[in-house]
């Protein structure tokens, strides 16, 4: 028998198979793990015939959860533990460079790796777990490569692909994305057909939410009728919230933070939605699913018109015992019409999480504990499994098929990973149908690849930089010399890859720093703090050359895209 898993729902309904927490009969993230008892029928009627297990999506499964199956495939099998799966054949499919696993370790973690927070630490039993999930991978016997990209056949775009993989784009990549930039003549604009209709694809959750809000209030104006907004109900220790200010924090809080439940859930009939959790996975009803919403149904006396979020129109009518919603759901799987209603209409009904937060923050001073312990509330919420879908993070599109997206390529500053880029990027379909909305997706493309030149003098380094094709930011401030840096990159033709700062940057802390001329040293360069006196500092650890190599979003500057010798303006 062979058996099919994979990480997330949407994932196993494609190949027609199980999520794997569900074969293992564990929940998700949780701590404990599951109990095996010596005889346990059930457990060994479960895996006795399996022969094989098909794992797609690899790169979301963890060495956590890996070693749980290794676990528990043992134990029903009565086999040795040293043999991997208790002989079962395992076939994982995908590939590494995707995103990484939540709430657990990637596969390919290499843990002879020195970490200096944990050096002299007796290990835990999960990292043991861990390590020997990872021995397991080292086990693994036969590797097949694909090598014909099916999303899109077109040479320019599959090469730019392969070469992002390895972090080796090059200038001429850079430029095919900028020709697909919102904003330009020769790009379609978003408000026209088929591009209105296209999702857009963000990195932050929080982005995602102000989006869809966006979305359904121009909506709600476009067809002319009075959006309304689903409220949470959420209790603590079986009673209702009662402190306004803390209820609305509460209510606004990202609901990537409240088990995907929103607290204000807009909505308008005719706007596409997506479930936020599984609910039925073998009827298609799984996360992330696409539907349209149709109506609300919802109890009598419980509507209002009293503001809650500014976010929606001052018209908006606030549900806040909301019953169950009829979607749309074009890839469900019931076979037969629910009474009284339309094929594919399903009744999406309210559902009920326990989470704990933090409330430490949300306080007024005179009410927040005078110690440094945390204020954890356990909030019970029930609310709508539905999430507007005009926008969504590229996290949720992984492992999909689109044909029109719209892309913001700006990455969180802490984020330097190159599948944060790359997945988004190879997740359509026909030839460029993509929009990439962002001017400083520079940094995401190139990453790597770029020389700094602070005090550039006559331009010696930046012209090497420039002879090997790297990009290369080149700070000087002495004007002559900014002269001729210009005419060495007009005579080497390589203006495409320096950008030419003048006299100003930042510190990481804000502290503004001034270059100048160092008397002291011959055409060399000095910093001023002091733009009275002329002060000259030096160079302290909180801005050298490492750090703006490995942030260089730290060096806010002017930047100047062109230089006029003649003239000696910077434009």
């Amino acid at each position: 028998m062979i058996r099919k898993l994979a990480p997330t729902g949407i994932t196993a309904a494609e190949i027609d198979g199980m999520i794997i927490h569900s074969f293992l009969g564990e929940q998700r993230n949780s701590e404990k793990a599951r109990t095996i008892k010596p005889g346990d029928l059930k457990l060994e009627k479960e895996y006795a015939l399996v022969e094989y297990l098909l794992i797609d999506e690899m790169n979301m499964v963890g060495l956590t959860l890996l070693a749980q199956l290794n676990r528990i495939i043992c134990a029903a099998k009565h086999a040795d533990p040293q043999v991997p799966f208790g002989g079962v054949n395992i076939m994982f499919f995908d590939n590494y460079l995707q995103y990484r696993p939540v709430y657990d370790v990637p596969l390919h973690t290499d843990f002879f790796l020195p970490i200096k927070s944990k050096l002299n630490k007796i290990a835990t039993e999960k990292q043991i777990q861990q390590r020997v999930a990872r021995s397991l991978i080292l086990q693994i016997n036969c590797v097949v490569k694909l090598t014909q990209q099916m999303r899109t056949d077109d040479p320019r775009y599959l090469q730019l692909l392969e070469r992002l993989r390895r972090g080796e784009c090059n200038y001429d990549e850079y430029e095919l994305l900028l020709t697909r930039v919102v904003g330009q003549s020769s790009v379609p604009l978003l408000s026209d057909s088929p591009w209105n209709k296209a999702p857009i694809l963000v990195f932050r959750n929080e982005v995602r939410t102000q989006l869809n809000h966006k979305a359904v209030n121009h909506k709600a104006e476009q067809v002319g009728q009075t959006p309304i907004v689903c409220v949470a109900q959420d209790t603590c220790k079986g009673n209702p919230i009662e402190d306004r200010v803390l209820l609305k924090k509460l209510l606004e809080l990202s609901d990537s933070k409240m088990e995907h439940l929103s607290g204000l859930l807009p909505l308008v009939p005719g706007i596409p939605v997506i479930l936020a959790q599984n609910i039925a996975i073998e009827l298609g009803l799984i996360n992330c699913v696409n539907g349209i919403f149709r109506q609300l149904v919802y109890q009598k006396n419980s509507v209002s018109t009293d503001i809650i979020s500014e976010e929606f129109s001052k018209n908006a009518r606030y549900v806040h015992r909301p019953l169950y919603a009829l979607v749309k759901i074009n890839k469900s799987k019931i076979g037969c019409n629910l009474e009284q209603l339309e094929p594919k209409l399903i009744p999406i009904s309210v559902m009920e999480q326990t989470f704990r937060v933090d409330i430490g923050d949300m306080l007024p001073k005179d009410k927040k504990p005078k110690s440094n312990r945390k204020t954890v509330l356990s909030i019970k919420r029930r609310a709508l499994l539905l999430v507007p879908a005009y926008c969504t993070t590229t996290y949720k599109i992984q492992g999909q098929t689109l044909n029109k997206v719209v892309m913001d390529l700006k990455m969180p500053n802490e984020t330097d990973d190159t599948a944060a880029v790359y997945v988004p990027l190879s997740q359509h379909s026909p030839e460029f149908a993509i929009h990439v909305h962002s001017s400083l997706m520079h940094d995401q493309i190139l990453h790597d690849h770029s020389m700094i030149d602070i005090g550039a003098n006559i331009g010696t380094y930046t012209m090497y930089s420039t002879s090997i094709r790297r990009t290369t930011i080149s700070v000087e401030c002495y004007q002559p010399n900014i002269e001729r840096i210009v005419r060495a990159i007009q005579l080497e033709n390589v203006s495409k890859y320096v950008t030419l700062i003048g006299n100003a940057i930042y510190s990481e802390s804000g502290i503004y720093l001034k270059l100048s001329k160092d008397t002291l040293n011959v055409g060399g360069q000095g910093l001023i703090t002091n733009a009275t006196t002329n002060q000259m500092a030096s160079v302290s650890d909180q801005f050298t050359g490492m750090k703006v190599c490995q942030k260089k979003i730290i060096a806010k500057v002017a930047i100047y895209s062109s230089v006029d010798p003649l003239s000696r303006e910077l434009n």
